[in-house]
């Protein structure tokens, strides 16, 4: 089974059902070598196989995601195994909920080299498609698992590059979205609107 890797904030998200779709270059690397020179032309839902055309050739490319339809993934997180006193596995995720983790302070193991017999969180795929980044909506944004911020009589969404330690907010998701992208991509990111596969999920935990 496949693991994927989420900053612990968004896990958090997903475990309570904030989250619900990601997403992904990997697979896209030579599209998103000059991005705009590429048009998206076809995808086969049963193979997963996306078709784009580079308009400066002619010629077409084939694609396809890490992720298909119908798959089951693990969350990786970082954990330490048998860390309780019945033995259970003990999440990084879980660092400021979970009073024992905050006094002591363990140091974890790696999510990069977690197993999936330690995973708590799975998500099944439910759907796939390709497009630019810049192309989300609000909707979508929302359920990337954008933050809200409380506020009177206004929805509002987190910021995620404070400014000189102040938690600041926006009133769209899309550009909380923004900033979330440049807090974990770094710059020119969003600029470059590359090609995104997005895959929606439903989150299943362990039994």
């Amino acid at each position: 089974m496949k693991g994927i890797l989420f900053k612990d904030f968004l896990i958090k998200q997903i475990a309570a059902g904030a989250k619900t779709m990601t997403r992904r270059t990997k697979g896209l690397e030579v599209i998103n070598e000059v991005p705009s020179r590429y048009m998206h032309t076809a995808h086969n839902f049963k193979n997963g196989q996306s078709i784009f055309l580079n308009m400066l050739t002619g010629d077409n490319v084939f694609v396809k995601p890490e992720y298909l339809i119908g798959e089951v993934i693990y969350v990786k997180e970082n954990y330490i195994p048998d860390y309780f006193a019945d033995r259970t596995t003990a999440y990084g995720t879980d660092w400021n909920s979970v009073p024992e983790l905050l006094i002591h302070k363990p140091k974890y193991k790696s999510k990069l080299m977690m197993p999936e017999r330690e995973a708590r969180y799975f998500l099944t795929i439910t759907n796939v498609r390709v497009e630019r980044l810049k192309s989300i909506t609000e909707a979508d944004a929302i359920s990337e698992g954008v933050e809200t911020i409380p506020l009177q009589d206004i929805v509002a969404y987190k910021m995620y590059m404070p400014y000189k330690g102040f938690e600041m907010w926006v009133t769209s998701a899309v550009e909380s979205f923004y900033w979330l992208i440049k807090s974990i991509s770094g710059n020119g990111t969003w600029e470059n609107n590359p090609w995104v596969w997005v895959y929606e999920f439903e989150l299943k935990k362990r039994d």
